[in-house]
């Protein structure tokens, strides 16, 4: 009869995982979707995760769920308290180890808050840290290489994007002309300026592209001249 009893009750908890791995699964989703401008106003309307595919120039990145490393700094039992929820990301590239924690709640409520820019630090072959006050100071920490074209950016972050959300070419071509890519920020400016993209009336007046105003090819490509026909 006892041995009855368990059957169904071992039967359903095959059926059902674990709701905290679907709390988790949900946290981080939710940090890959927040878009890199809302955690820092100097970068574009790109997800975190597109940022951080291109950041990490194709080396494989890993993502957690921690509880922002501020309680015992072992989330198993923090998460019995209502300690905060943040999803962290971990990826190494040219012997640099970068790490970015971006809240997303807690674990008493779940992934229900606003995503926001918790912390992020990049540790060198030294061993020293050095922790970095804003998302948008990543790249340069990263000692990035020359710029690359958009040919080269790795695929799947692009195919990943294109799949959850519309990013127009202006867009990503304002994401390039942040971090210094300005050969690539203008490629996308042209692509931009082929397919009549409505986000161009903002070219004269937005500061992410200040960067890209000396460029020969900015002043001569008839974007300034022909975009109010848009």
């Amino acid at each position: 009869m006892i041995f009855g009893l368990w059957v169904p009750l071992l039967v359903c908890s095959w059926a059902q995982p674990p709701s905290g791995n679907k709390s988790e699964q949900a946290a981080i989703q939710r940090a890959k979707n927040a878009l890199v401008s809302s955690l820092d106003r100097s970068l574009p309307k790109v997800s975190l995760e597109f940022f951080l595919n291109y950041e990490a120039g194709g080396e494989p990145i890993k993502w957690e769920v921690t509880d922002c490393w501020e309680q015992t700094e072992n989330p198993p039992i923090d998460q019995v308290s209502d300690s905060d929820m943040c999803v962290e990301a971990d990826f190494e590239k040219d012997q640099t180890d970068a790490a970015v924690l971006v809240s997303v709640g807690t674990f008493a409520e779940g992934p229900t808050g606003v995503p926001a820019f918790f912390s992020a630090s990049v540790t060198g072959p030294s061993g020293k840290r050095l922790p970095l006050r804003h998302l948008g100071d990543l790249p340069m920490a990263l000692h990035r290489p020359s710029p690359r074209l958009p040919r080269n950016l790795p695929d799947p972050a692009v195919q990943a994007l294109a799949q959850r959300q519309f990013v127009s070419p202006y867009g990503i071509a304002s994401y390039y002309a942040v971090i210094g890519d300005n050969d690539c920020a203008l490629d996308w400016l042209d692509k931009a300026y082929s397919e009549r993209d409505g986000t161009l009336v903002w070219l004269k007046v937005h500061p992410r592209v200040d960067g890209l105003r000396g460029e020969p090819r900015f002043r001569g490509c008839g974007l300034i001249r022909e975009q109010k026909t848009f």
